[in-house]
Formats: C-alpha cells, structure tokens, sequence
C-alpha cells in the first residue's frame, strides 16, 4: 500500500496552487474593506482546505478529503465570486461550505 493516496495528493497540490493563482488575481483589486475582507476569509479557508486535502491523502481518506473540497467551492468559491462580481446571490453557500471545513477536520482527527 502507498503511503499516501495519490489522486487526493494531486487534488490538494493543485487546489493549493489555484489559491495562489486566485490571490495574486484578487490581492491588488482596489474593493472596498468588505470585499477584501470577505476575499480575504476565502483564500485563508482555501489554503488551508488544501492542506486538509494533502492530510486527508496521508490517512487514505477520500471521504474527508471530498468534504474539504466541497468546503472550497461552496465557501471560497463563493468568496471569490461574491467579491470579482460585486454580486451576492450565492452567498447562501458559504455557511454550507464552512460546515464542510468544519467536518473535514473532525473527521481527520478520527480517522
């Protein structure tokens, strides 16, 4: 068996990677505090997402590296749309997407 899981590796390596990608597209918009702030939580929660992702693949868990990934999309993703659009129409998502960061990293801790 390896020694780690290797799809979730390159999900998490590239989900890393396209959350440099999104800040160096939004760090130097000139938005006001809100948008930054809210731009902000995003990127943060993406990255450490991403880290949850690179875990998950350690533990062989694609169950819990599934929820970090659905965490990103509906939580930064939505983040990341809220602010580049000015539109707030999916900003219901975002809870959801943190309650998937939130089980992801229980779910690590007892896997």
């Amino acid at each position: 068996m390896s020694l780690f899981h290797p799809l979730l590796w390159k999900i998490g390596c590239l989900n890393s990677a396209f959350a440099i990608v999104c800040a160096s597209a939004g760090g130097h918009k000139p938005w006001d505090e809100e948008r930054k702030r809210i731009f902000q939580k995003g990127i943060n929660l993406h990255l450490f997402g991403s880290i949850g992702i690179i875990l998950s693949s350690f533990k062989h868990s694609l169950f819990v590296g599934l929820l970090f990934l659905l965490g990103t999309i509906l939580f930064s993703c939505t983040a990341y749309y809220r602010c580049f659009k000015d539109d707030k129409k999916y900003n219901i998502l975002m809870p959801f997407g943190g309650s998937m960061f939130i089980i992801g990293w229980i779910g690590l801790a007892f896997i």
